[in-house]
């Protein structure tokens, strides 16, 4: 590899993670995040839950909350909440942490096919959506929902398929449905992506890469396919709890 393309790869990662920090972590940290229109779900929402599910901690009622999604992130904040008290500068913190996540996957999938100037444009317009910085400033479920069904889908699509990246993929997919219920939709395009990777499929598909290995067989759809089950039976479980879709207080 020549030097300019060995800088590439260090620095086009570098500016775009710093950016992203300076417009995200420099809000909490200023305490410039009080917009009212932004930081609704933040106040009213997501933070009064976290913090009645650390007061709970082990014991907690997830029959009924302030919250229309299922109840993944909520718990893993209160789990820091008990470690390190119940601040919320250090929960938006670690959501900022679940943004930079987001952008970290995204990077790295478009740096497998593209250079990495390249991934940095096309990834920059997500680091640097209103939508993307927001979520990495208040308390919110989307980025790491986002995330989590980025690894799913990206560990399908752009990765050779394989058990370990199967089952990788499979725990992120129930990872997001614990995190938002309707991340179930990510199951459907993940399953179709590694049968895709299938030799009896892939032969015959028009657009696949001559340079890739042959002899996939079968096993990374049908663990996937086993995810896919756990993911289901969770949206089941919490059905049965709440009688709907959502928390009763919200249907």
């Amino acid at each position: 590899m020549n030097e300019p393309a060995r800088t590439g790869r260090r620095l086009a990662p570098a500016i775009l993670f710093l950016a992203f920090l300076a417009a995200t972590l420099g809000p909490i940290i200023s305490g410039f995040d009080r917009l009212p229109e932004k930081s609704f779900d933040h106040d009213r929402h997501h933070v009064p839950v976290v913090l009645a599910f650390a007061e709970a901690l082990p014991a907690v009622d997830l029959s009924d909350y302030n919250s229309a999604t299922t109840p993944g992130m909520h718990l893993v904040l209160a789990i820091a909440v008990r470690m390190f008290g119940p601040s919320e500068t250090m929960l938006q913190v670690c959501v900022c942490g679940f943004g930079v996540l987001l952008v970290v996957v995204a990077y790295r999938y478009a740096a497998r096919v593209a250079t990495p100037w390249t991934a940095f444009f096309c990834t920059l317009p997500l680091a640097s959506s209103p939508y993307v910085i927001g979520n990495s400033i208040w308390v919110m479920t989307d980025n790491i929902s986002l995330a989590l069904i980025s690894i799913s889908v990206g560990s399908a699509i752009f990765c050779v398929a394989s058990p370990g990246r199967a089952v990788g993929s499979g725990i992120a997919l129930v990872c997001s449905v614990l995190v938002r219920q309707i991340n179930i939709w990510v199951s459907g395009v993940a399953l179709l992506a590694f049968l895709f990777q299938w030799d009896p499929i892939r032969r015959r598909l028009p657009f696949r890469d001559p340079l890739q290995p042959d002899h996939r067989g079968l096993r990374p759809a049908l663990i996937f396919a086993i995810a896919t089950v756990a993911a289901a039976g969770v949206i089941a479980g919490f059905l049965m709890l709440w009688g709907g879709l959502v928390p009763p207080r919200f249907q």
